[in-house]
């Protein structure tokens, strides 16, 4: 606990330094570590649901096969 207010000291000592024009970018970094992780969960979750994964339609019955090649992925070929 002692570091973790030894380390805010730190940060309040250098951000009085700071020159004023690069203050709104300095407070938007540090708002964005001041977030609670409840709320960034929601958008690991969106980035998480947009994946698209491009692969044959049994790679996952087959996935060990794909894996250590027994089973090739066609790299290249034509999707249609």
């Amino acid at each position: 606990m002692r570091d973790a207010a030894r380390t805010r000291d730190l940060i309040h000592a250098a951000v009085e330094k700071a020159e004023e024009e690069s203050l709104p970018e300095l407070y938007r970094l540090v708002k964005g570590f001041a977030v609670p992780p409840s709320e960034t969960a929601g958008n690991l979750m969106d980035k998480l649901l947009r994946i698209k994964i491009d692969g044959p339609e049994d790679w996952s019955e087959n996935i060990d096969a794909y894996l250590n090649g027994e089973k090739p992925l066609g790299v290249g070929k034509d999707p249609r």
